[in-house]
Parts: structure tokens; sequence; C-alpha cells
């Protein structure tokens, strides 16, 4: 009968026996078997190479090590099975899923469908998957990474292993800063996860991956219902997202359709330098002449609509920024360089102390006018998520403190304001971030966890505008 395998185990006494939890995600992504690692090898030796055979690397071991790297907080699929009801006999559980995936009898069940606000005030689906998809999904995903990061561009971010959205902004200000950078070109892609092709998708998955017990395992997921109210729908695009597997699929969707295209196609054409930095469906482009950046502005909306795609209207538009534009601006006295958002800070040309060109970087103004709905949601306590998904433990008692007695009046931002500030006073910077972040675990949902540092960039302000009263 399988167990879980002991890491101490064959290695003699372990005197500093580190547990589980405190392993980060870095640290777990970044261990791979000799088997991945061979694999990643041959990936990286030849870029046209096709792997017929991987599926037999989705051992009863991976899948094990698939379901402890899970969150346990995460909100339960369908079924309505949690982490913690499924650790409590998984030594017999994952042989059983193992096994089914051998046979041909796995079958991955529909999605339950929630939805989240969106800064334009429309509501954003999220679909979360079974308990046993998400483990599937997370093993396989690691064998996928294996042979797609040795693929992937420098200029891609999101959702990468070892890499993160702070990544994304450093290179953003080494691009602008330290190259010959006049135009950027900021783009957001309209419902993104909602609009990939599948049929493209599974195409260009199969450059790579032939074997088809690995294609069946996507193709399952990727066309799988959601239930919706109760509803069982089933749509012709997209990859659900919410899922495990879904960052994966949407980064090779546009490493082909966006970043191997700039690179090899677009840039050798182009008059002068251009640079590139994504993270997920949100990009910039960077170039150095005008002439340039429209041409490729013209031709990238015919570029994604040949894959389904769509540029948001009022997200996409060209600007001129850089030091050039901030110089010409100071000798014409005219307004400030143009500004643009990015993983949710605006970038502004500006001086250093030196009169060197550098760019700040600061809360979008959205994030700022959200801050009295958001207190107001950490007021009501966790009521709001509650209506989303399910917490981790419903027994949990859940207490954000003074907060939770502001109640919600007419004048809402008046009354958060005050609460905010007051139980700042109280519990100081880091009690209000451990139990906002607190708040934010409840469900499978997060929420914006950066408001809870614009939170602290408000109240600090206020409180120094109070102080000098």
């Amino acid at each position: 009968m399988w167990r879980p395998r002991d890491p101490t185990e064959g290695r003699g006494e372990q005197i500093n026996e580190s547990g589980e939890g405190n392993m980060t995600d870095t640290q777990k992504s970044s261990t791979m078997s000799p088997e991945l690692a061979r694999i990643a090898e041959l990936a990286k030796e030849d870029k046209q190479r096709k792997f017929f055979s991987i599926a037999h690397l989705l051992t009863i071991d991976a899948l094990y090590a698939a379901f402890l790297s899970l969150r346990t907080e995460a909100s339960a699929g369908v079924d309505g099975v949690t982490y913690k009801q499924y650790d409590g006999n998984t030594w017999e559980k994952i042989p059983i899923l193992h096994g089914k995936l051998k046979s041909g009898e796995y079958r991955a069940q529909p999605l339950r469908r929630i939805y989240i606000p969106k800064e334009d005030g429309r509501q954003r689906p999220i679909s979360i998957p079974s308990l046993e998809d998400k483990i599937v999904q997370r093993a396989t995903v690691k064998l996928l990474n294996a042979i797609y990061e040795q693929d992937f561009l420098e200029c891609s971010y999101g959702f990468r292993p070892e890499r993160s959205a702070q990544d994304a902004l450093d290179e953003i200000g080494k691009v602008i800063c330290r190259r010959p950078i006049s135009f950027v070109l900021e783009a957001d892609i309209c419902s993104y996860f909602d609009n990939i092709v599948r049929s493209q998708l599974m195409e260009m998955i199969e450059k790579r991956v032939s074997d088809g017990s690995i294609l069946r395992l996507i193709r399952k997921w990727i066309n799988v219902g959601v239930i919706d109210d109760g509803r069982l729908l089933m749509a012709e695009k997209g990859t659900g997202q919410g899922q495990v597997i879904s960052p994966l699929l949407a980064n090779i969707y546009l490493h082909y359709v966006l970043d191997e295209w700039f690179q090899d196609v677009v840039k050798p054409r182009l008059k002068g330098e251009a640079y590139e930095v994504r993270f997920a469906d949100d990009f910039i482009l960077c170039f150095q002449y005008r002439e340039d950046a429209e041409k490729v502005l013209e031709v990238l909306h015919q570029r994604f609509a040949k894959y389904g795609l769509q540029l948001h209207p009022d997200k996409t538009r060209l600007i001129e920024f850089g030091p050039k534009a901030l110089t010409t601006s100071e000798q014409q006295g005219g307004t400030k360089p143009a500004t643009f958002d990015f993983l949710g800070f605006t970038h502004i040309c500006a001086r250093s102390r030196r009169g060197y060109f550098t760019i700040h970087v600061r809360t979008m103004r959205k994030r700022f006018d959200q801050l009295p709905q958001f207190v107001a949601v950490l007021s009501e306590g966790s009521s709001y998520l509650e209506d989303l998904v399910e917490p981790a433990d419903s027994g949990q008692d859940f207490e954000l403190g003074p907060l939770r007695a502001a109640s919600s009046s007419p004048s809402i931002a008046a009354s958060s304001h005050h609460a905010c500030l007051g139980f700042l006073a109280g519990v100081g910077e880091s009690g209000l971030r451990n139990r906002v972040q607190q708040f934010c675990k409840l469900g499978s949902v997060r929420g914006e966890v950066r408001l809870v540092m614009a939170i602290l960039s408000w109240a600090r302000s206020r409180k120094r505008r109070i102080q000098t009263r």
C-alpha cells in the first residue's frame, strides 16, 4: 500500500527538520525531480523537440506533492470537498486518483462560478474547480513548466516560477531609464481568459507536446462546463479563469500570439529599439520612434483579431513618455508628459534630486477611489466574501477589531475614514495589514491585496494632516 514518502528517509538522523508549511512558493517551484530536470534539459537543447511520452511522470508522489502545494484555505468546488476534508485520508485517495488517470476513468467535474467586482463596476467571473481537479492540474502544470519555461521569453513575468509583478515593474524602469525610449504603447486585452480560441490553443500546445494523455486532460479542463446559479453552462471559448492550469495556458497562448511574434517578426522590421514587458494579459510596448509605435499599433489589432482577441479601446493608447518627453515639456513650459498605468501603479516622468530622469510610481487613482467601499467591507466583517465564496472554516470567528463596530451609513466614506484611522491608531500598520490579509484569505478570492498598502498610505497622510492642524 502506498504511503507518503518521508523526505528524511534513508538519510540518518535529521536534527533540523523543517515543517512543510515553512517552505515558500519559490522554494517549491525550484525543486525539480531528475526526470523533470532531464525534460527541461532536452527542451532547452532543441526548441523544436516534441515530447511524446510524459504522462507517466504524473506519479502518485507527484500528485501528493501537488496536493501539498495547494492553498489550504482555498474554497471548495462543486463537490464541496475542502483541503482539510481531503487531507484526512490522503494516503488512500491519491492512489485511487492515480488509478483513474492510468485507466482513463478520470473525469473533470464542472466548475463552480462566482463573481467578484471589477474596477469599472462590472463583475469578473471566477471558475473554481474541484479539489481533485486542482491536484491533477497542479501536477500537470509542474510537468509542462519544465518544457515551456525553456520557451518563454524574458519579457513575460506573469504566473511564472521565481518571477513576480515587482520584477516586471523593475524591468520597466530599466528599459525606459537606460534605453532611448520616447513612446509607450499601453495595452489591455478585453476579457482575455474568456476569449481564448481553444482549437488554436491546442495547436500551439501540440507544437511541443504530443502525448495523447496530456492533451486529453487539457481538453477536458478547458471544455468542462460551469455551474452558475444551479445551471450548467457550456462555452465555446475561454479557459475558465480560476483554474490552476489557466495561467499557464494563457501564457502559452500569448507567447505565440504576442511575445514570439514581436521578438522575431516585428522588431527586425523597426527603425529603432523596441521592448515588451508583459504580466499575464497586461503589457506595454516601448519604442524609440513614433512611426514604429504607430505601425505596431495598427498591425496589433489585426494580429489579435486573428486569434479571437480584442484590445480594450479605452485602456489601449500610445503616449509620449521618457527622458525626451520630459525635457520637451520643461523647455516649452507646457503640460507634464502623460502617465500610464501598469499593475496597479501610475508611472510618472520625473527628475531625481541630482537632475537625472527617473520614473515615479504611485498607487492608481482608482485604488484610492475604492478605499471608502473597501474599508466599509472591512467594517461589515466577512459577510461580503461569504456571499461570494465559502470560508475555509465556517466555524472560524473572524474579528476585525473596532472596524466591525463601524456600521455602514449614508455617509459611508466619513465613517469608514474615522474607523480606519481609529483602528490604525489602536493596532498599528502591521496589525491592519495582517488582519486584512487574514480577511482576504477566508475564501478562494484573495481580493485586491494591493488595496492594503493603499489604505496604509492614505491613513498615514491623514494622520499627518490631522497632526498639523
